[in-house]
């Protein structure tokens, strides 16, 4: 995956995990029609398309891997961390209640992608500052009590 900034979404294939995402939620919409209706870096899903979304979560849950410690990725895994992190994004920038997997796994990406991914930037500082902002705002505005002392633990 090639980075062309330090946001969240500054990388090649973040749009395009945002369009698998749907898809697999939606499957009667062609990536086609998901890129239009997207736009250019946008990551709202209509509104008339949320509820076919939260009830497709299912078949995006069933496609996703989640290692056994997401913290111990390898750097070669490091898109398992950003797919999670993307999928976590989508619920966030649609402010959409997090499933408690996706909420952990997604924490816990970031978690890992603060070291050696933007370690790799040339200004590390600036990717994990964009990483840490969005942390915040999820830990904030969308992580449950048991959500917070499952990621802590795991970060013991």
């Amino acid at each position: 995956m090639g980075w062309f900034g330090y946001g969240l979404y500054d990388g090649d294939d973040t749009q395009t995990s945002h369009i698998d995402f749907i898809k697999r939620a939606i499957p009667s919409l062609s990536k086609d029609d998901i890129y239009e209706m997207l736009g250019s870096g946008e990551t709202s899903i209509p509104n008339n398309y949320i509820a076919a979304f939260k009830k497709g979560v299912p078949a995006i849950l069933k496609k996703m891997k989640a290692p056994k410690n997401m913290l111990e990725l390898k750097w070669y895994d490091e898109d398992f961390a950003i797919d999670w992190q993307m999928l976590l994004s989508l619920f966030v920038d649609n402010n959409l209640s997090v499933p408690h997997d996706v909420l952990v796994n997604g924490m816990l990406a970031c978690h890992y992608l603060l070291g050696d991914h933007a370690a790799d930037f040339n200004y590390p500082g600036k990717r994990r500052a964009s990483i840490k902002r969005f942390m915040k705002k999820v830990d904030s505005e969308f992580c449950t009590v048991k959500a917070r002392k499952e990621i802590q633990k795991k970060l013991k």
